[in-house]
């Protein structure tokens, strides 16, 4: 039987590959409309070749065993090689993009399946709308409003002792962050860190220290975590949030009604590796 953590992973992986699959789509595409509109059969392989090359997922190439054409392209441009040569690599260039189409649909699908799969039986209906009826008594009650005092000036002055009265430096600097280090590969050390702060965390949703808490006692479970984490993390200037926004849900923890945002397991990690 599939477990918590292996079906976590697998939607992560899903996710990415819908992601992906959108990507490879359009880039499959333009491929195409740009071979279509070029005018010579060399220039028309020199368009394949290139296009095939570059096409990367995870910084793993997706076109490894496509044949070194340089040669031939670059004795192209000064000597005569004949229409029979270019007409059949570009035709075997074709068939690769074709399949590579192809397999990016498969390779979809096949996820897709697996997630069905793993799911088990749906949440009924009548089991989701006793759930969100209770979310929603639990924020209108959470939202009345109370008697609090007013610790602006106190909280400013802290705040600027602390150097975070300059917005514009502190926004060079997270840029900078996001920019190198969260870019870099995962490190599972650093990953199995941050897991058992949010397995013991009071501030974060149950269901988030729940599944920490089973990732920190599953060393395989953490690395493939990692290598998830990190393929994400390769298209992070592609994240978008919901146009409707993240929905906060209320939990009673440390003796009162609290708000969290509904965040994902990743995203979470995210946000606590570069606080």
């Amino acid at each position: 039987m599939i477990t918590s953590n292996e079906y976590f992973i697998t939607q992560m992986k899903l996710r990415e590959l819908r992601e992906q699959r959108s990507r490879l789509t359009q880039a499959y595409t333009e491929l195409r409309q740009q071979v279509d509109v070029t005018e010579t059969e060399t220039e028309r392989l020199r368009t394949l070749y290139n296009g095939l090359r570059q096409l990367k997922f995870a910084n793993q190439e997706l076109h490894p065993d496509i044949a070194n054409l340089e040669p031939l392209l670059d004795q192209a441009d000064g000597q005569p090689v004949s229409a029979e040569t270019l007409t059949f690599w570009r035709q075997r260039l074709e068939k690769e993009l074709a399949g590579g189409q192809l397999r990016s649909e498969i390779v979809y699908v096949f996820g897709a399946l697996l997630e069905e799969w793993a799911a088990g039986a749906p949440e009924s209906a009548q089991t989701r709308a006793q759930r969100e009826q209770e979310q929603r008594v639990q924020l209108e009650r959470l939202l009345q409003p109370t008697q609090t005092g007013n610790y602006a000036k106190l909280l400013d002055t802290l705040l600027g002792d602390f150097a975070f009265n300059d917005p514009e430096i502190r926004a060079q600097q997270f840029q900078k962050a996001v920019g190198s280090q969260l870019r870099e590969r995962v490190d599972v050390r650093e990953l199995s860190k941050v897991l058992k702060q949010l397995s013991n965390s009071p501030y974060h949703a149950p269901e988030i220290r729940k599944q920490a808490q089973s990732f920190v006692a599953d060393n395989i479970m953490q690395k493939e975590l990692a290598d998830a984490l990190t393929i994400m993390l390769e298209h992070l200037d592609e994240w978008q949030r919901s146009q409707e926004g993240v929905p906060p849900r209320a939990f009673w923890t440390l003796n009162k009604w609290r708000l969290f945002i509904d965040d994902d397991l990743p995203t979470v990690f995210l946000r606590s590796s570069i606080c």
